[in-house]
């Protein structure tokens, strides 16, 4: 059994969870991605994963395509597919339960 240590590691992650929405409802998208990383790092699954995918494409948003795509600076056209399709199954609002999902969305979108 997990014992006593699983159960500050689960409150931790949930923790870091929670302010990762907090500060992705406040916009502030790089801090988000941090706090979901952690939260993943303590433990956190799912939710804390979908957080992170979410919060990543809307921080680099600002930095520009390749940014979002996570891609060279010349890119082949099978590079830039390949990172939109990933992206695509990760971030899409159908298989994405963030409620920032949509918007990170259109960003890929617009990114391609």
């Amino acid at each position: 059994c997990g014992g006593p240590g699983k159960a500050v590691m689960t409150l931790a992650a949930a923790s870091s969870l929670s302010q990762s929405r907090v500060a992705a409802s406040a916009g502030d998208w790089s801090r988000a991605h941090s706090l979901a990383e952690q939260a993943i790092a303590l433990g956190q699954s799912d939710a804390a994963k979908e957080a992170a995918h979410v919060a990543r494409v809307l921080a680099a948003a600002a930095s520009g395509p390749r940014a979002v795509l996570r891609v060279s600076a010349r890119p082949a056209a099978a590079e830039v597919n390949k990172a939109y399709h990933r992206l695509c199954v990760r971030i899409h609002p159908d298989k994405n339960d963030d409620p920032h999902a949509a918007q990170a969305f259109a960003a890929l979108v617009a990114a391609r």
